[in-house]
């Protein structure tokens, strides 16, 4: 089993490697500053803290996603809640329709949009890298507005009135 899991490793290094080279040829500053991982993601910074841009490469596919995973699980569905107040124009933004999981069971969020790929096929790399590369810029592009607002709230406290609403719509 090892061996696999270090194989699966070495594939996932080749790929953000190339990944990662990509986006820097896009001039995409975001993902400047990150390794690549010997995980399936790679997380980028949004702003708000412990919220991120995250890359998915996946046996099946690619995704890109907002992950909302923040310490509070009030907080991460508060953020979602907001959001989804602005789906239509969030979603016209992007470009397209995103899939909305507010994950009640979870700690975390995810907003996010996938696409079948043979992901250990090599071959297709460029493919789901390209994929990849111009979808988390129109994530970010479409987000990267509410995202900064709803810190500025965060930041600020305004939000622990909605939060408590949030809280005690949970336990009704």
């Amino acid at each position: 089993m090892a061996g696999a899991q270090e194989h699966g490793y070495a594939r996932s290094i080749e790929f953000w490697t190339r990944a990662l080279q990509e986006l820097a040829t896009r001039k995409v500053s975001r993902f400047a500053n990150i390794s690549p991982s010997k995980d399936h993601w790679l997380n980028s910074a949004t702003g708000v803290s412990n919220c991120s841009y995250t890359l998915n490469f996946l046996k099946r596919g690619a995704r890109v996603e907002l992950y909302l995973r923040r310490p509070e699980k009030e907080e991460n569905k508060w953020i979602f809640d907001q959001l989804i107040q602005q789906k239509e124009t969030l979603e016209r933004s992007f470009g397209s329709e995103l899939k909305w999981q507010r994950l009640d069971d979870k700690i975390a969020s995810r907003i996010s949009l996938s696409n079948s790929f043979d992901g250990y096929n090599r071959d297709i790399w460029p493919e789901m890298i390209d994929w990849l590369c111009k979808h988390i810029v129109r994530l970010e592009r479409a987000f990267s507005e509410a995202l900064a607002e709803l810190n500025q709230q965060l930041r600020s406290g305004i939000d622990s009135t909605a939060r408590e609403a949030n809280e005690k719509s949970q336990t009704n």
